[in-house]
């Protein structure tokens, strides 16, 4: 048995949406609005804020656009 956590991702209709990685690597589509990416680029988590559009507007936690 492994002592590693791993989170299980959302699943969409499309399959599951990563959660974590770099920003080229952002979901385009997510399951539900405030979705959290953890952006490995910029070592923060980032939040959704709408469901899907060209392009999805990440934010930071303290709202700013990232």
């Amino acid at each position: 048995m492994s002592s590693i956590w791993e989170p299980i991702p959302p699943i969409s209709g499309s399959g599951p949406v990563p959660t974590y990685g770099p920003t080229s690597a952002r979901p385009t589509v997510v399951p539900y609005l405030y979705f959290e990416y953890f952006d490995t680029t910029i070592n923060q988590p980032v939040f959704a804020t709408q469901l899907s559009g060209a392009p999805i507007v990440w934010v930071n936690s303290a709202g700013v656009a990232v």
